[in-house]
């Protein structure tokens, strides 16, 4: 009988752990989707841009899934000995990694990015509207280099409600400005689009 209470116990708190991850990850694919959804109303060249400017999206996502990963690995280790300590030492050379790459991924984005379109296509429109995209994603990188970091720590510390909360919150927003004022969100690529058009002309 007692076996059977704390495995009860074990199942539910391991139910609570794992829900919230679930349902941000399903949230995480949402944001995506949405984002698909309101690029094909501005046209096939803006999906096709937006879809190789996000290779380098991709790519950070592995390096800070990386960190975040072994971040977690050993947070969770010093947190079950209580060395809270230790905790913020690996946490805070997570971040160093994390946002060292973030800035330099951002510099590059900011200052050359037909450069990094030019590796994936040679079509001019494509370049233009990617690298507008990507100077806008620059921002998000340095962001997200950071969150991601104290998301992953904050789940190793069993801390898992407020990452489903911010993905909640972040898909919330990205359909709200969507659907109310898309176009004005959009204004740098259809600016790229139409000064294409103008050159081609």
């Amino acid at each position: 009988m007692r076996a059977t209470t704390k495995e009860q116990g074990f199942y539910s708190q391991i139910f609570k752990l794992v829900l919230p991850i679930v349902i941000q990850n399903l949230l995480s694919a949402a944001v995506n989707s949405a984002d698909v959804v309101m690029l094909n109303y501005v046209g096939q060249s803006a999906i096709s841009a937006v879809s190789l400017a996000s290779n380098y999206a991709n790519v950070l996502f592995m390096v800070y899934y990386g960190l975040g990963t072994g971040a977690t690995l050993l947070c969770a280790q010093y947190f079950g000995k209580g060395n809270m300590r230790a905790i913020q030492t690996v946490e805070g050379i997570a971040l160093r990694f994390s946002v060292i790459i973030s800035v330099v991924v951002a510099g590059i984005a900011f200052t050359m990015p037909q450069m990094m379109m030019r590796l994936f296509t040679d079509n001019a429109e494509l370049i233009r509207i990617g690298a507008s995209y990507l100077r806008v994603m620059g921002v998000t990188y340095l962001c997200w280099g950071i969150t991601e970091i104290y998301l992953a720590v904050l789940r190793s510390l069993g801390r898992v409600t407020i990452s489903m909360a911010m993905n909640m919150m972040a898909f919330a927003l990205n359909v709200f400005l969507a659907s109310s004022d898309f176009r004005s969100l959009e204004q740098p690529v259809l600016q790229s689009q139409r000064r294409c058009r103008v050159s081609l002309n």
